[in-house]
């Protein structure tokens, strides 16, 4: 038996899944679906587009500055959230951050260390270090990684 869900059952720019799974048992419409208040009813507006010649109207840059700067209050939310549970100085971890996007490199758990306001007992720094180090990693990778110039 074959189940085949799809809101596009008859294309022909890139599949036809009448072809593959034959004529539908079933149809639930559109109109419907909206009418059941299963489906929000919408309006279509198309717009003309080639990635090779599209230009921006304007609202690009808006909608982009806008999520930079919610990005990067979160991000700075995250360094305040992360420096106040480990006990860390913030300029020093934003100079860990900085310096690891610079040299791709975590830092040593010797600078961990003494960013702390209170050192950990001997037998402890090296998994407080590892914790703050993998948080730091972290917070680059949700914030940093793969965003580009936003």
């Amino acid at each position: 038996m074959q189940l085949g869900l799809t809101a596009t059952p008859k294309r022909t720019d890139n599949a036809d899944t009448y072809a593959y799974f034959g004529e539908p048992a079933y149809v639930y419409s559109l109109r419907k679906g909206i009418e059941d208040g299963y489906l929000t009813p919408f309006r279509v507006r198309k717009y003309g587009s080639n990635r090779d010649t599209y230009e921006s109207d304007g609202i690009d840059k808006v909608l982009t500055g806008a999520f930079t700067e919610f990005w990067n209050e979160e991000r700075s939310k995250s360094v305040a959230l992360i420096c106040s549970e480990e006990g860390l100085d913030v300029g020093a971890f934003k100079q860990m951050i900085e310096s690891y996007q610079f040299s791709g490199k975590p830092p040593l758990n010797d600078t961990v260390v003494k960013a702390l306001e209170k050192p950990p007992r001997i037998l402890e720094r090296k998994s407080v270090a590892e914790r703050i180090i993998a948080k730091l990693l972290s917070l680059i990778s949700k914030f940093d990684d793969g965003l580009g110039d936003l």
